[in-house]
Order: C-alpha cells, then structure tokens, then sequence
C-alpha cells in the first residue's frame, strides 16, 4: 500500500529592515487611505482644537476632524482621489493645501504651518502629495491608474502588472491558466483583494477567473482604478497570505461623466506566411484575435449618487500544431507481421494527428453604485460577471490530438457591498459582505481511454480522453468583515473581524476512462488487433468508484474565522511604531469515509483525520524613522508571522484517496497483472459509452491503492 503523507506547512520568521529614499511606495490596507499629520505655528509648537476639511474633487465628499491636544489630526478612511485641504483655527490665517491625492492604502502624513493673520487671510499652498510616506513601515508598491490605462499589455489582464514591483516574479512552474506568482521566492502563497472582499480561487490556489500572462480575467483592465501589492512587514489587518498581498480597487462615478470604448484586433490576414508553412505548401495558421468593449461613469445626482459600468468582450482563435512525431529515418519492419501491426496503428493515428483550433472566448461585465447616504455615510455595491468558454482549450501541445482535449469554462458572479460610517471626527467603522459563485468545468471531446504511443522512446501522439476528464469545481462563498478605526492622542489603532465560508463542491473522473501506454507502433497495433502483448514497461492504468459511480463527488467545504488589533504610534515626530496581533482559524470538512484497514491503523494513519491548527497568532512589529535633518531618508523596519490557507484541493485528495472512495490499479508488462490489460479501445468494464459517461464497474481484487491522508501534525502555511 502506498502511502502519501501531506507536507507539513514550512514555518519561516521574517525580520526585514528596508532603507528607503524618495520613491513613489505606498502603505498598508486595501480600498481607502488616509491623511494624518500635524499642525504647528511658525515657532514649531503645536495648535490644538483646529479645524480642517478635506474635499474630493470629483464627487465633492467633505470630511472634517480637529486636532487634538498635541496638534495631530487624522483622517482615517478616505476613499481614493484627489483632495483639497483646509486648516482653519481663530487668530490664525487659513490654509488651503492642494492636490492631496489618496492612492491606494496610502498614508500621507503631512505638517501644516499656520501663520498669525492680520486680518482676512487665507495661505494657499499648491504642493504635490509627498512621496516618501514617512510612517510607513511597510513594504509595499502600488501600480497607479495612469500605469494601468496606458502600460501595453498583450491580453489586456491587467494582473500581469503586478510583475512591476520589486521581488515579484513568474512561478518557476506555469499553472494551466496563466502563470503563477513568486513573491520573494515564495510561490502560491499569496492573496488578491478585490475592493477589500477576498478574491481567490481557494480550491486550486491563486486568483479568481485566470492568472497572470492568461486570456482568461474576471475584471477589465477597464475597470480596474489601480492597485497595489504588499510585499513584506505588511499590517495585521492584512493575512491569509505568507508571501503577499494584491489589493486591486474598481473604479467609481464621479460628478462628471466619463467613457471609453476600445477595439483590439489581430488576423492572418495581418501576418505573414511562417517559414515553415512556406517550406511545407501550407496555409498561414489561423489567428484571430478580437478584444472591445467599453466603460461609462458619471452622477445620477450630482455629489449624491454615482455609478460605473464596464464590459469587455474577448474572441480569439489559436491554433495548436499536432503532427505525427515519428523518429527521424522511421520506415515498416522488415518483418511483415510486425509491419502490419505497426501499419494498423499508423492508420489509426494519422487522422488524429491533424492540427486544430483552439478557442478563447469571453464576457466580463462591472456595474457598481456609490450612495452617498449623508455626509456620515457611504454605501457602495459592485457586481462584476464573468463567461469564459475555451473551446479545446482543455489540453494543448504539439503532440496532443483533438481528441485529447475538450471544452474549459469558466463561470462565476460576485456581489459586493460596503458600508462606510464617520460615527465621528476620531471613529470610523467599515462593514463589508460579499457573495461569489464560480464554476469551472472541463469537458471532453472522446469516450476511449487516454493512450501515449511511442516509438524508439519518442513520443509519436497522445490521444483518447485525457486522464483528469471530465472534471469541475464549484465555490459557493460568503465573507463578512468589519473594521473600526479610532484616534487617540498619538495611536490610530484599528481593530477589525472576518468570516469567511465556501461551500465547495468537486467533481473529478481521474483515470475512470485508463489510460494506456504503449512502447512501439507495433505493441499498440496488437492492441488494436485485439490481441495484446504487453511489454516491459509499458501499463495500464484505470480508477475505480467504491460506491459504484461514473466519477466521484466530494465536498472539501472551509471556514475561515480571523480577528486583529493594530496600532499605529507616533511615539516621536520622527518615529511611527506599527504594532500588531492577528489570529487565524481554518477548519476544514472532516472526511466522511474512514479506511478501516488495520495495516492503517498499525501506521497511526486515519483516511478521516482533518487537522484543525488552531493556535495562529501572528504579531507583526514595524517602525519608521525619519532622520531629523534629511526629509527624503527613511529607515524601516518589520518583523512578522504570516499564514497563509490550505488549499481545499489538498484538502479534497483526503475525501477520496483513502482506498476505498477511489480505488486506483495499474497493470504493467512484464508481470502476471499484464493478463488484465485489455485491448485498446476498452477498459477493464468493457467497450466506451458513446454517450461519454465514464466507465463504471468494481474494481478488481488485486491491486495497490492511492492513500494520501493528512499528517496528524500538520500545520497551516506561513512564511515571509
């Protein structure tokens, strides 16, 4: 009996220390920002009890606060924009600073200078926001919304801007929608953000609707403001995460209207013949690529109630290139039983060898609303969509036939709403639900087994139905969260809760259809023929359902609980301490079927067992500091623990690889279980069902299973 113990989570501590000049870096959380700082005299001493205002540009939103008694103000939560500021205190003039813009998660600190006014004054100050953040502890980078609107991107995904910041890289390995993310050298340990609700596909791992370098999206590059990745020492109110962070905002109406519309658009009849199809006589490859779509934004009452609206259409035929890969100088036996075998196999191949298309089609819709309710309240939703269809697109190579590939969608739906309350000058409170429902299907183009021929240890063609169809997974996700943020004296300390839940459902046939593998030309001729001959080293492989099912179905079903506290302290004009706890829960469907076996149970392995961590407590510590006589020298620091979740794929091996929900046998040549292999096309329960429904029958007595329970000491994931 085989057996495959999960790994255990690798726990890594992070100290980081980070010398920073003046770059354009922003802060900490998600969908707002925030403007703090101090207000002083000529003489340098602090003005308590003055009064300021801060008003957006584009939707006229006012927000106002005093400082307290050591002259410090804070505006806590402030969505993204450009700003006005105004400082008002009596015997002093006015100050008017413009051009304070709120990028995301960013935290601009800035010291005011009142002078004493002779009469009717007002001081206009017309500055640039600064860019060193002086009590930022954090390392991070955000991708504003010039580099998202005008930055070439081949695909429109707009994720592949995430490799502009420092230390984020492609995953060593390509995942099969797009291309996996490395922070730090740390890969799939990451999380994306989308407006503050959390966006991943938390079954396979990585992001919602496509990666990185993919066709596939769920947002438009359209519709998205900007974002910004968290690297490193980020806040407590950041986490399942070990790696980074990726928090991307949506764009919103203003007191304007705005629109775009956009038409991308390649053909073959835009590109030269290849060399290649000019040596053979071929025709140019089919290319046709079309991407268009638009947005619209604007008021539907002025500096009351706004709304966005996005869509983005996607057409793209590929071709993927399949030919006959026999070695160089091939010819028949000279032996004419073998060639007639290996003739028959060349005449079964040579049709399916032929190149085909592949598709990439899809609908990507936004619409979003902000309700300013009164001055105190704000109260935004967004519902995005997306439709991918992949015609073929299931498995593609050079050496794969049509019928080895299949259809791949991908369909999901996200409601979001947010509401945002100045409960007053020093309290602001942000309560956040959203719903997902995805489902991504693979189908399949063949009802025979899957099967790789060889000759002279070449691969010559795949063909049959690929091992891993038909399969599906399905999220059905709800998340509440709420933070609150308060100001007192020099701490702004927040304090914030999230519930997470999915409901997930997966569907997998692995190997239900076999799969085969065949040495030579003539060994898979002789199957053809009827009468086999395995031969060393070649196999055969087929799953089996213990409960007599054309598949499997399991529910690998999460919930995640998560808490913080974080406070920020200005224990100097030159020093910010960014203090943090944060606790981390993941409880995981137990198994329904135990594998009562005692050779199991002798090797303290329980096919049931789901570990439940639950002592996740992760300080974060950072400090800024900014030497006294240098405004544009800033020393930062950071140490933390950051957990990251346990995928519910690795969760799902332990509901069915337990012996008994799927029974796995390989038969190989060479052995007495090579008298089991059937002839190609059949399986062990006999001749494909043309209606494509995988083969279902009990698995033969004989064999060695597939056990892959959890470690009883595994640990959740956390690292750098």
């Amino acid at each position: 009996m085989k057996t495959n113990r999960a790994r255990h989570g690798v726990k890594v501590l992070m100290l980081l220390f980070v010398l920073s000049v003046t770059v354009p870096m922003r802060a900490h959380l998600g969908n707002e920002g925030s403007i703090e700082g101090t207000v002083i005299d000529v003489s340098g001493g602090v003005i308590p009890g003055v009064m300021l205002y801060v008003k957006n540009a584009s939707t006229s939103d006012t927000f106002n606060t005093t400082t307290n008694e050591l002259g410090m103000f804070r505006f806590p939560v402030l969505p993204l924009g450009r700003y006005e500021l105004v400082a008002e205190h009596p015997g002093f003039a006015s100050l008017i600073q413009k051009n304070v813009v709120v990028n995301t998660g960013a935290e601009i600190n800035l010291t005011l200078t009142l002078h004493l006014a002779t009469g009717t004054e007002t001081v206009v100050v017309r500055d640039e926001t600064p860019l060193l953040e002086s009590t930022r502890s954090q390392v991070s980078t955000t991708v504003g919304a010039g580099s998202v609107a005008n930055l070439p991107l081949n695909g429109r995904n707009f994720l592949g801007l995430v490799f502009l910041t420092p230390g984020v890289t492609p995953g060593v390995t390509p995942a099969a929608s797009g291309v996996s993310l490395s922070f730090g050298g740390q890969r799939g340990m990451y999380s994306l953000l989308l407006d503050g609700a959390d966006n991943n596909q938390t079954f396979n791992g990585g992001l919602l609707g496509g990666l990185p370098g993919s066709d596939r999206y769920q947002l438009s590059q359209e519709a998205v403001r900007e974002f910004q990745v968290n690297t490193n020492a980020y806040s407590a109110e950041l986490g399942r995460a070990g790696a980074g962070v990726v928090s991307v905002i949506t764009k919103s109406g203003t007191n304007e209207f705005h629109g775009s519309l956009f038409w991308y658009f390649r053909d073959r009849a835009l590109n030269a013949t290849g060399l290649i199809q000019k040596n053979i006589g071929e025709p140019k490859e089919p290319l046709h690529v079309h991407q268009f779509g638009g947005s619209v934004g604007g008021p539907i009452r002025k500096s009351k109630l706004f709304f966005f609206a996005n869509y983005d259409g996607q057409r793209r035929k590929e071709f993927n290139v399949t030919f006959l890969n026999l070695p160089s100088g091939f010819s028949l036996s000279s032996d004419t039983v073998v060639a007639a075998f290996q003739q028959r196999a060349l005449d079964y191949l040579m049709p399916r060898a032929a190149s085909w298309v592949r598709g990439f089609d899809q609908d990507v819709c936004l619409a979003k609303m902000d309700w300013h309710i009164t001055p105190a309240h704000r109260l935004s939703w967004r519902w995005n969509r997306q439709r991918f269809g992949g015609p073929n697109l299931e498995q593609s190579g050079v050496q794969h036939s049509l019928e080895h590939t299949g259809d791949s969608e991908i369909n999901s739906d996200v409601f979001a709403v947010s509401l945002t309350s100045n409960l007053s000058n020093r309290m602001v409170n942000v309560g956040r639900f959203s719903y997902l429902r995805n489902n991504e299907p693979g189908r399949s183009n063949s009802p025979n087994p899957e099967a790789n021929i060889f000759e002279g240890s070449q691969l010559v063609l795949t063909i049959g139905r690929a091992f891993l169809s038909p399969r599906e997974n399905a999220i059905r996700r709800g998340e509440w969260s709420d933070t609150l943020s308060l100001s007192r004296g020099s701490h702004a300390v927040k304090i914030g809760a999230n519930v997470l839940v999915d409901r997930i459902m997966f569907l997998s046939a692995v190997n239900f259809s076999g799969s085969y593998r065949f040495n030579s030309l003539e060994s898979f001729g002789r199957s053809l023929a009827g009468t086999p001959v395995p031969l060393i080293g070649e196999r055969y492989t087929q799953a089996f359902s213990g409960d007599g099912m054309p598949g499997l179905s399991v529910h690998p079903n999460v919930a995640e609980f998560a808490g913080f506290v974080q406070d920020e302290w200005r224990a100097r004009p030159s020093l910010t301490l960014n203090l943090g706890l944060r606790y981390d829960i993941q409880i995981m469907a137990k198994a329904k079927v135990k594998n009562p076996s005692p050779a199991l149970a002798a090797a303290g392995l329980d096919t049931s067992f789901v570990p439940l961590d639950n002592n996740n407590f992760a300080p974060r510590l950072g400090f800024a500091w900014t030497a006294l006589r240098s405004k544009s020298l800033v020393v930062r620091g950071g140490y933390g623990l950051f957990y990251a979740r346990t995928t519910a794929g690795l969760a799902a091996r332990a509901h069915f690889l337990n012996g008994l929900t799927v029974q796995t046998r390989t038969f190989t040549g060479g052995t007495p279980s090579a008298a089991l292999i059937p002839a190609y096309p059949n399986t062990l329960c006999g001749p494909p069902d043309s209606s494509r429904v995988p083969p279902s029958c009990p698995a033969p007595a004989a064999g060695t299973d597939i056990i892959m329970p959890f470690d009883t000491h595994y640990t959740q994931p956390f690292g750098p």
